[in-house]
Order: structure tokens, then C-alpha cells, then sequence
């Protein structure tokens, strides 16, 4: 693939997921006050959004993103510690709010859907779609070529959270795009190791929102827009502690011991 192949690459990829989330904004627009359940309205402009990405992933032809590049989900599922000691702590904290629940079944159901539909959207374009085509433009040939591709499709996908501030204000959409530029670098770290699988950061994704939304007291009377607006209360030392948390995490999964083994399978197969 020549360079004019792999820019071209990457601004189709940029479209997809930019034009996916232009479409599930004015979505989320036309629906407001349509469907009177909150709890319904957030599933089905989810499920929307899901259907954009897929439409997306076929229309670039780039349905690779649906299976992983490399078997390396063995060695690689513990890249993923942090998250699951975020998943356990807010997990935690968050069934204390089940105390109070006011959700109904059909409507907890509903919750656990559209979180789903969170992690399998937004992974499959900002993992799948977004950070391959930038490992394709820089090539795996080091840890610099592999970081470039994983912090430049980490920053714009904390940057694509700065659209929630139509819902809930920039005080609350500029913390949570800050966090997740760092999350964003850490999920890219993780399916990179893993061998660019992804459904398995999907299901990651899917969780660690869970347990977020349940600590938010989304079943408890909190609406989507009242558990996203909590960002606003995250300082600044708190967003410097996800920012060290996360980048740390990063750098102990691409370690050289780690990363030079994937980069070897890589080069390897490229001679084949």
C-alpha cells in the first residue's frame, strides 16, 4: 500500500467514524421528546448509531475490523488489569444504588442493550476502523511507529466526546473528552496487544460502562443526561490521576518484552 493509499485510508476511516457520530447526533435531536421513556429514547438512538457504523465499516469496505489481525488474545487478556480493577471498584460502589432502584426489568434490560451497543459502536470504529488505518499510514516497525497510530486515535476519540456538551454543557463534556483521551490510549493499547481483537475490548468497553452507569444511579432514578453530567465534579487532580493511571497501564502493556515478540509475528508474516 503507497502513501497516497494509506492517506486516502485514513480519511475514509475519519469520515466513517465522524460522520457515524454526525448521524447519531442529529438523531438523538430529531427523537428528543419523541419517545417519552428515557430508558427506550437512549437504546434506540444507541441502536441507530450502531446501525451508522456498521453501514460505515461496509461502505469503506473495511469489514476486517470484525476479526482480529493476530491470535494474541492468550497472551494479551491480562493487558487489560487496570480496566478490570475500575470494572470491580465502581462495580462495588455502584450496587449500593441498586438499594434504591426504580428501574423496572424490561427497563434494565433496556440499560444493559444500549451499553452494549456503547462499547460495540465506538470500539469497532475508534479501535477497528480509526486506529488500524493509522497503523497502516506509520506501519509496526516500532514502539514509536505503534504508539503514533494508538495516541493519535485515542485523542480524537476523547475529542469526539467533547459533542456531549449539546446534552450536558461544556463543563461536563470537557473533563469526560480529557479522561478519555487517556482511555482511549489505554483500550488502544490493550487491542493492539491483543492482537487487534475486537470483541474482545468490545466486551471490555461494554462492561466498564456498566459499572460506571451503576455507580451514576442510572437505574436509580438518574436519567442518561444526570450520569454524564457527574464528569463536570472531576477535577482536575482527578483527571491527572487517570491520565498517570492510564498512560502507566499503557507503557506496562508495550513494554519491549511485550511488544517486540508482536512486532517480530508482525514482520514475519509480511515476508510470507
Amino acid at each position: 500500500m503507497d502513501k497516497k493509499e494509506k492517506i486516502k485510508n485514513i480519511l475514509l476511516a475519519l469520515a466513517a467514524c465522524f460522520g457515524s457520530i454526525l448521524l447519531y447526533k442529529l438523531t438523538s435531536l430529531l427523537l428528543e421528546g419523541k419517545i417519552a421513556n428515557s430508558y427506550l429514547h437512549d437504546f434506540v438512538v444507541q441502536a441507530f448509531f450502531a446501525v451508522y457504523a456498521v453501514a460505515a465499516v461496509f461502505l469503506i469496505k473495511r469489514t476486517d475490523v470484525f476479526h482480529a489481525e493476530k491470535n494474541c488474545l492468550k497472551s494479551g487478556w491480562s493487558s487489560a488489569f487496570l480496566l478490570f480493577a475500575f470494572i470491580l471498584f465502581y462495580s462495588a460502589f455502584g450496587a449500593l444504588t441498586l438499594l434504591n432502584i426504580t428501574a423496572t426489568v424490561p427497563e434494565v434490560i433496556l440499560v444493559i442493550l444500549y451499553i452494549i451497543l456503547i462499547g460495540f459502536t465506538e470500539e469497532i470504529l475508534f479501535r477497528g476502523v480509526l486506529q488500524r488505518a493509522f497503523h497502516r499510514y506509520f506501519t509496526e516497525t516500532s514502539l514509536k511507529t505503534v504508539l503514533s497510530a494508538i495516541v493519535i486515535s485515542g485523542f480524537l476519540f476523547g475529542i469526539a466526546h467533547l459533542g456531549n456538551f449539546l446534552r450536558i454543557g461544556i463543563q461536563a463534556a470537557l473533563p469526560q473528552a480529557l479522561v478519555n483521551i487517556f482511555s482511549g490510549i489505554y483500550f488502544g493499547a490493550v487491542y493492539f496487544r491483543t492482537g487487534k481483537h475486537p470483541w474482545y475490548t468490545v466486551i471490555l468497553h461494554a462492561l466498564y460502562d456498566w459499572s460506571t452507569f451503576l455507580m451514576s444511579g442510572r437505574l436509580s432514578g438518574n436519567n442518561t443526561v444526570d450520569a454524564l453530567s457527574q464528569a463536570k465534579n472531576v477535577g482536575l487532580s482527578s483527571i491527572l490521576i487517570f491520565a498517570v493511571l492510564y498512560l502507566g497501564a499503557t507503557a506496562i502493556i508495550l513494554r519491549p518484552s511485550k511488544l517486540n515478540p508482536l512486532l517480530e509475528k508482525k514482520e514475519s508474516g509480511q515476508k510470507n
